[in-house]
């Protein structure tokens, strides 16, 4: 800059006109190649900056979609164990053959257990909401996330509602009906309730054990495609 501004004087004194203009505007084309240049460069280092974050974030939000999965897996082997003992002792309530059934204060200790999920995704997904940058360039992605979230999540979310309700009468008939450790069975062949109360803990269980299939085929594509965006990521 200092060698053009020189010959831009020297020419400027000589009445050079021409040549003086010529200088002055290569002098403001250098300079302007050099903002631009130097934007470039900022640019180019706040992208990879960028990308570095969502390459973490996506590699964070898979292992706790991954955590999800465990969770939910868990949750259906739980009721795919309870809910064929229940249905058979509604079967043996029904026909009155409760002294026939092995097991029943088994059956019936399944019948007061209750399963719920904990979501370890909540928070990797509230910052794809709240975050300054765009942690997901994948449009598709980023929005079958938040519809597992909002929509997936929160049907879940309803249904544990209902569940715990149901979970609660029973409860509450058990901690009044059967505190004693002399179980009647013909008095629980007779009672209405009791029968009520485990058919519906049964059809619960059997609505969320849904619920679950569903999700868990949600969570399988959510990491399937968050692993195909990683693979972009590095191909690049």
């Amino acid at each position: 800059m200092k060698f053009f501004r020189k010959i831009r004087k020297s020419n400027l004194k000589e009445g050079k006109i021409v040549n003086y203009l010529k200088y002055a505007i290569g002098e403001i084309i250098l300079v302007v190649i050099g903002i631009l240049l130097a934007v470039y460069i900022n640019e180019r280092i706040t992208e990879n900056k960028n990308n570095d974050i969502r390459d973490l974030y996506l590699n964070e939000l898979k292992f706790s979609i991954e955590y999800d999965i465990k969770d939910v897996q868990d949750n259906i082997s739980g009721f795919d164990k309870w809910n064929p003992k229940l249905e058979e002792l509604l079967l043996f309530l029904k026909n009155k053959k409760l002294t026939k059934l092995d097991s029943v204060r088994d059956k019936i200790n399944i019948a007061t257990r209750y399963i719920y999920f904990i979501q370890r995704s909540k928070s990797k997904i509230e910052e794809l909401t709240y975050s300054n940058i765009n942690l997901i360039k994948n449009r598709e992605l980023k929005n079958k996330i938040l519809l597992y979230q909002d929509s997936d999540i929160m049907a879940l979310k309803n249904a544990e509602n209902r569940y715990n309700l149901v979970d609660a009468e029973l409860r509450k008939y058990f901690s009044v009906n059967l505190i004693n450790e002399n179980l009647s069975l013909p008095q629980l062949e007779a009672d209405k309730q009791f029968f009520s109360l485990i058919y519906q803990k049964y059809n619960v269980n059997v609505g969320m054990n849904r619920i679950y299939q569903n999700l868990l085929k949600e969570q399988y594509e959510i990491k399937k495609m968050i692993e195909s965006e990683l693979e972009n990521h590095s191909a690049k």
